[in-house]
């Protein structure tokens, strides 16, 4: 169940296969991808653990896809919810894109298909996305797919030897069902 979630004539959005570690691995390695990601592993071994982290979700109701280019079948990035709460019924979201892809409306589909998933089939009620307060383009990806920003957290991850601000964003299912 969800081998694919989503697919037009330049990506689709399917489950990681061990297939996809190179490539993960390059993405993670990319400066200008991750600048606002905080830090994360960047080795080979890193990436094959993260695939193996995509799959293992969707047995705590959660779920990471990956995005692949329909013309070279190879993983460009990732979208998906993590960290359910049952008693909440609330998850966050979080993704990742190569830079050649951005500004083509890619992630935006991405993002509408998880929530999809996430309010229609897993019976989300929340889900929210910590954004860095320097990242403008998350910013407006999540402002275009309905996500109200709540406020900012003061100082609240450790990266690169500075504290950073995150802002919470979140949309809700009745906000998702208004779409």
């Amino acid at each position: 169940m969800y081998e694919c979630i989503y697919e037009d004539e330049i990506i689709r959005l399917r489950k990681a296969t061990m297939d996809d570690a190179p490539f993960l691995h390059e993405l993670i390695k990319d400066q200008k991808v991750m600048a606002f990601y905080g830090e994360s592993e960047t080795t080979y071994e890193g990436a094959k653990s993260d695939i193996k982290w995509f799959n293992d979700l969707f047995d705590m109701n959660a779920g990471r896809w990956v995005i692949e280019d329909r013309l070279s079948g190879n993983y460009i990035g990732d979208v998906g919810v993590f960290g359910y709460h049952k008693k909440h019924k609330k998850g966050e979201i979080g993704f990742k894109l190569d830079s050649k892809f951005w500004n083509k409306g890619i992630m935006s589909k991405c993002v509408q298909a998880v929530l999809s998933v996430a309010f229609m089939d897993w019976g989300y009620n929340r889900v929210e996305a910590l954004v860095d307060v320097r990242n403008t383009g998350c910013q407006r990806l999540l402002q275009k797919s309905r996500f109200v920003k709540e406020g900012t957290l003061r100082d609240y991850e450790f990266e690169h030897g500075h504290y950073v601000d995150l802002e919470m964003h979140a949309i809700l299912h009745r906000d998702f069902i208004e779409l």
